[in-house]
């Protein structure tokens, strides 16, 4: 199950389609805090999150969800549509999660799920 956490419905639409043609079962919310509640009911195999949204970006949405579950740390991907600041330069080095640049590659994205799903939980 891959949980894509988008507040751009069209951003959130195309990676919902692109990941439901791969096969994947695929959820959406628009925010970290809507994550958050998600995570609480169901586990995730792979998070798609947009790094600025509104509510909770996604660093927090990060910060939080590994601390309630650790092993999530290495199931996230970060999404940004803009030139990354060094904040969230430094921020995407410490967790060592991949990131994807808006507009991004659908092969990139294909690429970068079934690495996360391969990798030891």
């Amino acid at each position: 199950m891959i949980l894509v956490v988008e507040d751009e419905p069209e951003v959130a639409s195309i990676l919902m389609d692109l990941l439901l043609l791969d096969g994947h079962r695929v959820e959406t919310v628009a925010n970290g805090a809507l994550a958050l509640e998600r995570l609480q009911e169901q586990a995730y195999d792979v998070i798609l999150s947009d790094i600025r949204m509104p509510k909770l970006d996604g660093p927090g949405l990060y910060r939080e969800a590994v601390r309630r579950r650790p092993e999530l740390s290495q199931r996230f991907v970060f999404i940004s549509g803009s030139a990354l600041d060094l904040k969230t330069r430094k921020f995407l080095e410490a967790t060592g999660a991949p990131s994807l640049g808006k507009p991004f590659d659908l092969i990139e994205v294909r690429q970068i799920v079934q690495r996360i799903l391969a990798a030891p939980a």
